[in-house]
């Protein structure tokens, strides 16, 4: 193939490509492969299949709220007793301290809590951790709001303004 060819055939495989890329919700290309639809006509064809199922103006939302998330922080070290913070959503926290320590749960007039967030809590010292409701903050469990023992795990699950759950390791209630 000459030179002159190949710039033809580039050419010609850069229009089918922005036509698939950028055209409208009717547009098909005609490659050598066969049809190809544009992406705009097959996201047309997706909504409509699951538009009925699903909320696509949720879903978006969501995915809007993953991509402004911070980046995670693998390990955030605690070593004294504090309030949370809006950093330490989506976290790992290991508090690891020799004497008790409590973490404060905020109410959202105080931290601008995302919706759906989660702060996972393990105890790595021998001081127990304790977890504390704030104002008008409710953190529902089922034991009591401590670290059952070193080692132990917890998370901390928003689920709505002021109302909080916590699940994994509590010292039992008596």
């Amino acid at each position: 193939m000459s030179l002159y060819n190949s710039v033809e055939q580039f050419e010609a495989d850069v229009t089918l490509a922005h036509l698939i890329v950028h055209g409208d919700e009717n547009a098909t290309a005609e490659t050598e492969g066969g049809p190809v639809d544009s992406f705009a006509k097959l996201m047309a064809e997706l909504r409509a299949a699951v538009g009925d199922e699903f909320d696509t103006a949720a879903i978006l939302q969501r995915l809007s709220a993953l991509e402004a998330k911070p980046a995670p922080v693998p390990v955030q070290t605690v070593a004294a007793s504090r309030a949370l913070v809006l950093a330490d959503a989506s976290q790992y926290l290991a508090v690891d301290s020799a004497a008790a320590v409590t973490l404060t749960v905020p109410a959202q007039a105080t931290v601008a809590w995302p919706d759906n967030v989660e702060i996972h809590i393990q105890q790595i010292g021998t001081g127990q951790v304790t977890l504390s409701a704030a104002g008008n903050v409710q953190i529902i469990t089922e034991e009591t709001l401590k670290t059952r023992k070193q080692g132990s795990a917890v998370t901390l699950k928003r689920l709505g303004e002021d109302a909080w759950t916590v699940i994994g390791s509590l010292e039992v209630e008596e």
